[in-house]
């Protein structure tokens, strides 16, 4: 069964785990097409610099095979007999999973429910296969040895591309602070906490974010955005944006008593439905 890969990491791991769970369940072999990293500039492809043993395939598609998609994602008739899964929407459809028919899975799968029941062996999967360097093991260090939240403030493109200002928008401050007071309040975190703050815009965090707790703000590596992510997952609680790094950050906490913070509104964009999106037992603020 063949799972097609696009768009950024956070994507990508959504694609993947809901490929991973539904050949689990219905015992078939994975490949991971990621031939349409081969014209795709905007992200870059990750997932094959994680623990993943699937096979990968990056043989271009034809102009006879683009044709064919094209009329396939169309006629859903056609689809289904070709044995075709392409999302229709955002929200969980639970057919998905229970149709062993399926031979390809086009869509972006962003929930959970797809693949929960295979948490902790995804944990293990999606972790990078490169070493960290120096100043990401020292990163990890401190994480391990405190009581850690992380915070990761999405800015870049949500702001520089208007289309994607348009659809998602950003956090604000006050949504972090908010954040914050509702950990404190209910004794989740103290004073002592240490807050590790993860963005694409670090440089504005420094400059407009400030907490009375320790703050650490982690440099992070656009290259090796997987690093960045891990890192997350090792604290205790998370704070997260309104964004698909930012989930997977805190899905891949193992930590069993953790509490995850995300926004209430995922979409500025108010016609796309995010109702799925957010797991049951995280708070939405």
């Amino acid at each position: 069964m063949k799972v097609n890969i696009i768009g950024g990491l956070g994507n990508q791991l959504f694609q993947y785990a809901t490929a991973y769970s539904y050949c689990k369940k219905n015992n078939k072999k994975l490949v991971v097409d990621v031939s349409e990293f081969t014209n795709y500039d905007v992200h870059p492809l990750r997932l094959d610099k994680l623990s993943i043993n699937d096979k990968f395939n990056k043989n271009v598609k034809g102009d006879f095979e683009k044709i064919y998609y094209k009329i396939l994602k169309k006629v859903s008739f056609l689809a289904n007999v070709a044995g075709h899964y392409f999302e229709k929407g955002l929200r969980y459809d639970d057919l998905l999973l229970n149709n062993n028919k399926i031979t390809s899975l086009t869509g972006y799968f962003q929930t959970e429910k797809y693949f929960a029941s295979y948490h902790d062996e995804l944990c293990e999967l999606l972790i990078p296969s490169e070493t960290l360097n120096n100043y990401q093991n020292s990163i990890k260090e401190m994480i391990n040895n405190s009581n850690s939240l992380s915070l990761h403030i999405r800015r870049g493109d949500y702001l520089s591309n208007p289309e994607a200002q348009k659809t998602h928008g950003i956090c604000d401050i006050k949504y972090f602070n908010r954040a914050v007071e509702y950990l404190l309040n209910n004794k989740i975190i103290d004073n002592n906490t240490k807050f590790f703050i993860f963005s694409d815009d670090i440089e504005w965090c420094k400059e407009n974010i400030s907490f009375k707790n320790e703050i650490i703000f982690v440099s992070g590596d656009s290259t090796s955005p997987e690093k960045d992510m891990y890192l997350m997952s090792l604290c205790d609680n998370n704070i997260i944006s309104n964004s698909t790094f930012s989930w997977w950050g805190a899905w891949l906490n193992k930590n069993k008593e953790k509490t995850v913070i995300a926004p209430c509104q995922w979409f500025k964009e108010k016609s796309l439905d995010s109702s799925d999106i957010i797991p049951a037992g995280w708070i939405k603020l």
